[in-house]
């Protein structure tokens, strides 16, 4: 877990509970985020999993916090024998949103402009990273928003591919359009301010504005050399914020929402059921010459057993 001062069952009240999370309610949303937080997911506690993520998510309608723990991508570092600072850091980015999430909206956008991007900004970055001086003391942590610029943007995204929700590929992910998939904020449906892949491996967090979200970093400044804003996420949580009763509401009817998902889904497979049992029981191949349907082996297979009978009778 990131913060692990004292959190509970019950949630925690952040205000005062660590420097980062207190600097982060004071400078983004006071009166949503300066009272209680509940653990909704983490990576620590349910492992790194895209479908778990989706399912926590799904139908939760209250403010959410999702910050994320970076590493440089593996995959995308320029020197991979370089020793640079990042390796060792890591970064810490985040978005924080008033809007639900939704679990499946097929590559569209959605929300509102009641939402802001986030950085912790790591203890050993130096002014340099920032554009400041080489010689100067490193200041101490601090958290960096990033606002909206326009009240109509594209603020969130979620599009999960069909393997993550357990179907078979469609025709646009056979063909392979260029629209991105899993989660993203900002940007466009195929170049995604900041994108959260379905591995949680390739992710990134671009610098420069996309027309919805302020310009500014989401990683240290060092990466772009190291791994052009590439990361892989190895650590991952959602925070559900507002207050207690607020976050209950939220708990109450995603748990509603739940059951009326289930109770759907079990009148589906009855349906699907009964159409079969029901086309069965049609028999449609019973016209066809020579042979007395579907079931006809069963009949051949009662005539067999007939006929032994009579044999040992006899």
């Amino acid at each position: 877990m990131f913060f692990t001062s004292s959190p509970t069952e019950e949630g925690i009240e952040i205000v005062g509970t660590h420097p980062l999370l207190t600097q982060l309610a004071a400078h983004g949303d006071p009166e949503v985020l300066g009272g209680q937080w509940k653990l909704l997911y983490s990576s620590n506690v349910d492992g790194l999993s895209f479908h778990k993520l989706l399912d926590v998510l799904r139908g939760y309608g209250g403010p959410t916090v999702t910050l994320i723990g970076a590493v440089p991508a593996e995959q995308h570092r320029l020197d991979k024998n370089s020793a640079n600072k990042s390796d060792a850091a890591g970064g810490t980015l985040g978005f924080f949103t008033t809007c639900a999430w939704k679990g499946e909206d097929d590559g569209r956008f959605f929300g509102n402009d009641d939402c802001f991007l986030f950085r912790f900004r790591n203890e050993n970055e130096t002014n340099n990273d920032e554009g400041g001086d080489y010689t100067a003391t490193p200041p101490p942590p601090q958290v960096s928003i990033l606002r909206p610029i326009t009240s109509k943007g594209n603020y969130m995204y979620c599009n999960p591919s069909s393997s993550s929700t357990g179907g078979k590929p469609n025709q646009k992910e056979i063909q392979g359009d260029g629209i991105q998939y899993g989660l993203g904020v900002g940007g466009t449906s195929s170049r995604l301010r900041l994108h959260l892949t379905e591995t949680f491996e390739s992710c990134r967090a671009c610098t420069l504005t996309e027309g919805t979200f302020a310009q500014g970093h989401l990683l240290p400044p060092s990466w772009a050399e190291d791994c052009l804003y590439y990361f892989d996420a190895d650590a991952l949580e959602v925070w559900g914020v507002g207050g207690e009763e607020w976050i209950e509401l939220s708990l109450k009817e995603q748990f509603k929402n739940r059951e009326k998902m289930e109770a759907n889904l079990k009148k589906v497979r009855q349906v699907d059921k009964l159409q079969l049992l029901d086309h069965f029981r049609s028999d449609p191949l019973a016209n066809l010459s020579n042979h007395r349907g579907f079931f006809s082996h069963v009949d051949q297979v009662q005539g067999r057993m007939e006929d032994c009978r009579m044999m040992d009778d006899c």
